[in-house]
């Protein structure tokens, strides 16, 4: 639904109907990894209106150097395309990988925790309302060593 309608959003109308389209749905079954960065990615003006006022005070007091975790499997650590939801605990990364059971089809797969340290700009957005302290980031924006 929101691609189709996100062509007729004003610029704010966009960034906040895809914060709360992605905070409020299940993505991953509905959008692969391109359309994600896509949606994401877009060039529009106010941005800012992705987070919440709290969420964008949050993201703004972290430090500029932010270490984030993302739970995947060693095939998609091994290819280095990364999805764009990570995660400023480590916790709740090791939950996605050794505890959540949602996508039977990576059952068969080891599940690692992949760690990067990257710089406060670079961050797309910071979401609180799942309480999982998750981050957008796209690696593939950004030169970083794997």
């Amino acid at each position: 639904m929101f691609s189709r309608l996100s062509k007729l959003l004003s610029d704010k109308g966009y960034w906040y109907a895809l914060g709360k389209a992605y905070s409020g749905s299940d993505w991953p079954d509905n959008y692969t990894n391109d359309d994600k960065r896509g949606f994401f990615g877009s060039h529009r003006r106010f941005r800012e209106y992705l987070m919440t006022s709290a969420e964008r005070r949050y993201l703004d007091s972290l430090p500029k150097k932010v270490t984030i975790y993302r739970a995947m499997t060693t095939i998609e650590r091994e290819s280095g395309e990364f999805g764009i939801s990570w995660t400023l605990s480590k916790k709740v990364a090791e939950f996605f990988a050794y505890e959540y059971q949602r996508y039977a089809r990576y059952q068969d797969h080891e599940k690692v925790i992949h760690t990067l340290e990257v710089d406060k700009e670079t961050i797309i957005a910071y979401f609180s309302g799942r309480k999982e302290r998750e981050v957008i980031y796209n690696h593939s924006m950004y030169d970083l060593p794997f």
